[in-house]
């Protein structure tokens, strides 16, 4: 199993023929997380699928680094809008459950659910 390694910006700047300042900029402002590595800054393979996505909002769309930031943010927010939207679907989920128990009791004994009918 090969490890992976830390990919450069001047590694980043030749594979997707971007000038060097759009990448520091990128990571100056946070877009793309920067960390040392052989004596220059460089990201983690994991912080590729961000970057080409940014690289594709940067390009395609025109989209300047601002932009950019604030299209990220609102993806963040819309994906923890729909994570917590499938909390409460599951919430509501059990107390539908729950109202179709009306008329028996459900208890737990040794971790067993007991239907019980009452008179």
């Amino acid at each position: 199993m090969s490890a992976r390694r830390n990919v450069t910006f001047s590694q980043i700047c030749e594979y997707f023929h971007v000038e060097m300042e759009t990448v520091t900029a990128f990571a100056e402002i946070g877009l793309i997380p920067a960390i040392p590595f052989e004596g220059e800054r460089s990201i983690e393979p994991e912080g590729l699928d961000s970057l080409v996505k940014i690289l594709e909002l940067h390009r395609t769309l025109g989209i300047n680094k601002e932009g950019i930031e604030v299209i990220l943010e609102l993806r963040r927010r819309v994906t923890t809008l729909q994570e917590e939207n499938e909390d409460l679907k599951n919430v509501i989920s059990g107390l539908k459950f729950y109202e179709s128990l009306q008329g028996h009791e459900v208890l737990a004994r040794r971790g067993l659910l007991i239907e019980v009918d009452l008179p």
